[in-house]
């Protein structure tokens, strides 16, 4: 199997799953150790960026597009915000921080989720 990615990324609360993204298309791929698969997750759009928070993994891209999937890799949902995100981290298990660019450059806010 010849998988051309980008970096990887682990979960926290389980050591044995990492999450890495094909460089030529718009899959996620998600690598677990025990046991041995790899789960090829397709989404409408290209992750510029994926992290891990408690629940599974965040997908988004700097044009506002965000997708969740859970700690297996199931799809959970996806949403279009039509701002350019920033930047995106966990805050603790159950939160998430965004920061977003309101009109070019002009304006930047933050956001929590819960």
């Amino acid at each position: 199997m010849d998988l051309r990615l980008d970096s990887l990324v682990h979960h926290p609360h389980s050591s044995c799953r990492f999450l890495s993204r094909e460089k030529q298309t718009n899959h996620l791929i998600l690598i677990k150790f025990k046991p041995f698969s790899v789960l090829r997750i397709p989404l409408s759009f290209k992750a510029d960026y994926y992290l891990s928070y408690s629940q599974g993994f965040l997908c988004f891209n700097l044009s506002g597009n965000i997708a969740l999937l859970d700690i297996d890799g199931n799809y959970l949902g996806e949403t279009n915000l039509d701002v350019s995100i920033t930047s995106l981290s966990p805050l603790g298990d159950d939160k998430i921080m965004m920061i977003v660019d309101m009109e070019k450059g002009q304006e930047k806010r933050i956001y929590q989720i819960c």
